[in-house]
């Protein structure tokens, strides 16, 4: 796993080059240990070239994305924690602990 994705926090952007093939246990890391968090991701292929390609998904669709469009290596990949998106506050509340009664 990369270093810097390790040390990811909220409003953090970790730029990773040439790890297109790591995208499966990346997209497991930071599924298991941040759980809920959506991050934002934005491939960059064949950057500054003819054919450039700029993508961006859900890190749930990083794997099915690169698959999709035939991107196997020399691309980077941006990855952002939003700052606004806190780990910690993300929750699933139902409307009654918010103290809304359905109808």
């Amino acid at each position: 796993m990369p270093d810097p994705i390790k040390d990811i926090r909220a409003g953090t952007c970790v730029a990773l080059y040439m790890a297109v093939g790591a995208a499966p246990q990346i997209m497991e890391h930071l599924e298991t240990e941040h759980p809920g968090v959506p991050f934002d991701i934005q491939i960059v292929a064949k950057a500054q070239r003819k054919g450039q390609i700029v993508l961006s998904c859900p890190l749930s669709d990083l794997a099915k994305t690169l698959s999709a469009n035939e991107i196997a290596g020399e691309a980077m990949l941006l990855i952002r924690w939003p700052r606004g998106a806190q780990q910690a506050d993300i929750v699933c509340l139902s409307p009654s602990k918010l103290g809304y009664r359905l109808l």
